[in-house]
């Protein structure tokens, strides 16, 4: 998968405050999420993930999309490490938590998969894209948007599977995607974290959900590169 959705980063999550955000004393990753269920859905009915429903998705097509996440997981560690250079404190911590599970996570892919490294798999359309558009997000803004671009990932896989749990009427040979990916250890705490931080900058709320929209707009592409 395109990111870590099911990792727990065991960064201890602060208690919600209502004050978070002045988004009707919704918390703003709860008000990212509201604004994006249409991509979702999408996501939702996309060949790939109906094929991973009804057991019917190609194993090529399976296996093509599960070796793009090796490119697409190295460059997000390689931002990560960027970005913990460049940060102090809190959020140090929290990318250095990241930056752990991304790096081991990548590992254990590319072992599976047999490769030496993400320079082994040459880049598909769609996972470049998405992750030419999160360097650029890495790189023009502060790392409490990144954050925001990565929980795209963390919070639309576990929805996906309990999604898929509710409509399977019987296991195939899919199940185990479902299964692997109903955890949302790794979304929660992102979410926890984001909305108690306070950036240096005042948060763009208009900026994070475009920053938001747009990867979950990158994850249905890359869902449809798959059976294309």
């Amino acid at each position: 998968m395109p990111c870590i959705a099911s990792k727990t980063f065991h960064v201890k999550p602060p208690s919600y405050s209502k004050d978070a955000t002045d988004l009707q004393w919704h918390p703003l990753t709860q008000w990212l999420w509201d604004n994006s269920r249409d991509l979702a859905k999408e996501a939702l009915n996309t060949p790939y993930i109906q094929g991973i429903l009804n057991g019917m998705l190609s194993p090529d097509e399976y296996g093509r999309y599960v070796v793009q996440d090796i490119p697409y997981c190295y460059a997000d560690q390689e931002t990560f490490r960027a970005l913990v250079s460049r940060t102090d404190g809190e959020m140090k911590t929290f990318l250095e938590g990241k930056l752990k599970s991304y790096v081991s996570y990548t590992r254990e892919l590319m072992d599976w998969w047999k490769l030496n490294d993400s320079n082994s798999v040459i880049q598909g359309t769609a996972v470049a894209s998405y992750i030419n558009y999160k360097k650029r997000v890495a790189g023009t803004m502060e790392s409490y948007y990144f954050l925001i671009a990565n929980l795209a990932c963390e919070r639309l896989w576990p929805w996906l599977a309990a999604e898929l749990k509710k409509r399977q009427q019987k296991p195939n040979v899919y199940t185990f995607w479902i299964t692997d990916n109903l955890s949302d250890h790794a979304a929660r705490e992102t979410e926890a974290y984001l909305d108690n931080h306070n950036p240096s900058q005042p948060i763009n709320k208009q900026q994070a959900l475009e920053v938001f929209r747009k990867c979950m707009s990158e994850e249905v592409a890359f869902f449809k590169w798959a059976t294309a």
